[in-house]
């Protein structure tokens, strides 16, 4: 079964199993690594990782750099979020 990332503030992008216990990170505590920044600071860093690769030319890369970019923000653009998986 999936596991996919949410957040109480926004839509994420769907994520991967494995990109959702990366972006967790529970510890032997059983809490996130970093609390819940640390979690928003490796999902940022994931949505920026899906600009790497080949593009069929600039403009794609480009467009989704800004949608990257526009996610990210509003992301960012909150004080506190809570983040959990389902």
């Amino acid at each position: 079964m999936s596991m996919n990332l949410k957040c109480n503030r926004m839509d994420l992008w769907q994520t991967p199993t494995w990109v959702t216990d990366v972006c967790m990170s529970i510890g032997p505590s059983g809490k996130p690594d970093g609390g819940h920044n640390g979690i928003r600071r490796r999902y940022v860093r994931w949505a920026w990782a899906r600009a790497n690769g080949v593009f069929s030319d600039k403009e794609q890369h480009d467009l989704l750099c800004d949608e990257i970019r526009c996610h990210v923000e509003e992301l960012r653009s909150f004080k506190a979020v809570r983040f959990y998986s389902i």
